[in-house]
C-alpha cells in the first residue's frame, strides 16, 4: 500500500506589513489617491489609528509649554513616529506627514494650507523615514541582540535627531 502524505504550507503575512500596492499616477496629486485606493481595510484602519494616536500623544505632551511659543521640553510623538516607521516601514511616510499636519492643525491652530507647516511635516516624516530605512537595513528594527547593534542604533538615532534639529545640513 502506498500512503501519500499531503502537506499544506500556508504563508501568513506579517501584521507589520499590510499589503500596499502602488499604482502609477499621471499627476502629482494622483499618487496619494492611487495609494489610498490600493489599501485594504486593515491598512486604512492602521493609518487612521496612527494619526489619532499621534495627535493624542502630541496633545498629552503639551501639558506645560514653555513661554508663549508653545514649546515643550519633550517630544514623544517623534519617538512614536520613528517606532511606527521602524515597525511598518518607510513606505508609510505619507501617513506620518498627514499625522504631523493634522496634529499641527488640531493642537496649534495652524492653517492646513500653511507652507511652513506642510514643509515642516514633510521634513519630519522624510528624516524619520530615512532613519527607519537605515535602521531596518542594518536589521535594527527588531530586538537588538548585540552591543554593537545597540551602539549603531543609538548613534543613528543621535545623527537623526541632529538632522531633524538642522544641526547637520
Amino acid at each position: 500500500a502506498v500512503v501519500h502524505v499531503w502537506t499544506c504550507q500556508m504563508t501568513v503575512p506579517r501584521y507589520s506589513q499590510p499589503p500596499m500596492r502602488l499604482t502609477p499616477a499621471s499627476t502629482p496629486l494622483g499618487a496619494p489617491i492611487a495609494l489610498l485606493k490600493s489599501w485594504d481595510l486593515r491598512a486604512l484602519a492602521l493609518a487612521c489609528g496612527y494619526i489619532v494616536i499621534y495627535a493624542l500623544v502630541d496633545w498629552l505632551s503639551n501639558v506645560k509649554p514653555l513661554l508663549s511659543l508653545g514649546i515643550t521640553p519633550w517630544n514623544p510623538q517623534a519617538g512614536f513616529a520613528l517606532a511606527f516607521l521602524l515597525v511598518f516601514g518607510p513606505r508609510w511616510m505619507p501617513v506620518t506627514v498627514v499625522a504631523a499636519v493634522a496634529s499641527d492643525v488640531l493642537m496649534r491652530g495652524t492653517s492646513i494650507t500653511s507652507p511652513a507647516a506642510l514643509s515642516a511635516s514633510l521634513w519630519i516624516a522624510s528624516a524619520y523615514a530615512l532613519l527607519a530605512g537605515i535602521l531596518r537595513r542594518w536589521q535594527l528594527a527588531e530586538p537588538i541582540p548585540t552591543a554593537i547593534g545597540a551602539a549603531r542604533f543609538a548613534g543613528m538615532s543621535v545623527v537623526g535627531t541632529l538632522v531633524m534639529a538642522h544641526l547637520i545640513p
